[in-house]
């Protein structure tokens, strides 16, 4: 009987309930919602403008001053030819209209007297040019546009027309340097020549783009521009 207990015993341990299993917590949801697009990357930095060419390149601030020089019918003329009185039919038609008759050759050459200057010179430029008027700029965008469109190689060509007939000059007045830096700009002949400074470039001849600039100025200070420019 005692050893068909013990076996009994060891039924009844090895048939016991089996081992309590605590339950497994589900993993955590975690909430997929629409996703930021990244920031775009960061545009470059612009392209560092142009350096402009010595003298013009440490001009800023410098007085400015553009100087009309008289050009065509307006120059100081020479010797006065003889004149001939002219009778009164003539005179009443008007000094355009004997102009005309002079170049159809029914006027000889000489009967008209040489036409008056629009003003009085005011002085000389550098002893060579009479001087018509001069206007101080102290507009500084007006400035910068002149010293970058002087000190830029690309406002130049190296195809001038064979003339110079002075219209004005723009002159830059400066502590640092012992003269004005002069450039005097032929509108007519679409070209520049340096007084003060060696030229920087190696052409002289105004682009198109170049020639209308300048040419706008003088418009804009002056209010007129010499015919052929």
């Amino acid at each position: 009987m005692l050893r068909h207990s013990g076996w009994l015993v060891l039924l009844l341990v090895g048939c016991g309930a089996a081992p309590e299993q605590r339950p497994v917590a589900p993993p955590p949801v975690i909430a997929t919602g629409p996703t930021t697009p990244p920031d775009p990357p960061a545009p470059p930095p612009p392209p560092p403008a142009p350096a402009r060419a010595t003298p013009f390149d440490a001009l800023d601030g410098a007085q400015l001053t553009v100087i009309q020089l008289q050009t065509g019918a307006a120059k100081t003329a020479g010797p006065k030819p003889t004149h001939y009185p002219l009778p009164p039919q003539l005179r009443a038609l008007g000094r355009p209209a004997l102009e005309q008759l002079e170049k159809q050759g029914i006027l000889p050459p000489g009967l008209l007297p040489p036409a008056q200057p629009a003003s009085p010179p005011r002085g000389k430029y550098r002893e060579l040019w009479d001087i018509a008027d001069r206007r101080p700029v102290v507009d500084g965008a007006t400035q910068t546009q002149l010293l970058d469109l002087l000190g830029a190689a690309e406002s130049f060509t190296a195809d001038p027309a064979q003339c110079f007939d002075p219209t004005m000059v723009v002159s830059f007045a400066s502590p640092a340097h012992a003269e004005p830096q002069d450039v005097v700009v032929s509108l007519s002949c679409k070209q520049v020549v340096s007084y003060g400074f060696v030229w920087p470039h190696a052409a002289t001849g105004l682009t198109p783009e170049a020639h209308q600039t300048l040419k706008a100025l003088q418009q804009r200070l002056f209010g007129t521009v010499p015919p052929g420019s």
